[in-house]
């Protein structure tokens, strides 16, 4: 089976949107069908992770926000740091 790309586009009109995005079930009942009859999603219809992958996903992006420098870096600027306190 062929899907026209025509019919594909009427998936992203903003009413399409607002009438499946806010409900859950909805959601999942219009992913299964697009999959079902091979149609690719659109973007606004992709899952994001969620529970505790997308909780610490969020945690670590606030944490290297916070703290930019990585503990490899933070290691070796150290050490150079106490090298060049001991050399003459």
């Amino acid at each position: 089976m062929t899907i026209d790309p025509a019919v594909a586009g009427l998936l992203n009109i903003p009413g399409v949107v607002e009438y499946f995005s806010p409900n859950a079930h909805r959601m999942a009942a219009f992913r299964a069908v697009l999959e079902l009859l091979s149609i690719p999603l659109p973007d606004w219809a992709t899952r994001d992770i969620s529970g505790r992958a997308a909780a610490r996903r969020n945690a670590i992006a606030a944490f290297r926000q916070d703290n930019p420098e990585t503990l490899y870096e933070r290691t070796v600027r150290l050490n150079r740091q106490q090298t060049q306190c001991f050399q003459p």
